[in-house]
């Protein structure tokens, strides 16, 4: 039973143990050609490339500016590829997540952040997408 419940955790831990290891460093024991996968270098590819980094950034900055506007709203900020809608009073969960779901977007607020972490992969359109109905679900539950 033990070794069954472990799986799992044993298996997310090896598929994550080369993307938490950067293209330059090397764990103890485990030389880079070892690492070097041809997903690993995919992903590190994508992350060296500071122009995907810097677009992601961008889309996340554009579709949710339009959050400052709203009441509820304290403060809209982007960091890399995290987007921060934060909240003056605590997230209503119970109304927010089912306006989200409507809109065809899952998205986990949390205390009084709304936030999202989009994949480095999602294009633009999508970005837009789901900014623009996190945006809008936001406003429909503070009543906007």
């Amino acid at each position: 039973m033990f070794r069954r419940s472990l799986s799992p955790l044993i298996s997310v831990w090896i598929f994550c143990l080369p993307f938490m290891v950067s293209a330059q460093e090397s764990l103890p024991g485990l030389e880079p050609p070892e690492m070097r996968s041809s997903l690993y270098t995919g992903f590190t590819q994508l992350l060296d490339d500071d122009k995907t980094l810097v677009k992601e950034e961008q889309g996340l900055k554009t579709g949710l500016s339009r959050a400052s506007e709203l009441n509820g709203v304290a403060d809209v900020r982007v960091l890399g590829a995290i987007g921060v809608i934060e909240l003056k009073d605590p997230v209503d969960v119970k109304r927010l997540q089912p306006a989200c779901v409507d809109r065809g977007i899952w998205v986990r607020p949390f205390a009084h952040n709304f936030y999202v972490m989009p994949p480095y992969i999602m294009r633009d359109g999508d970005l837009a997408y789901l900014t623009s109905n996190m945006v809008g679900a936001l406003a429909q539950t503070l009543g906007e």
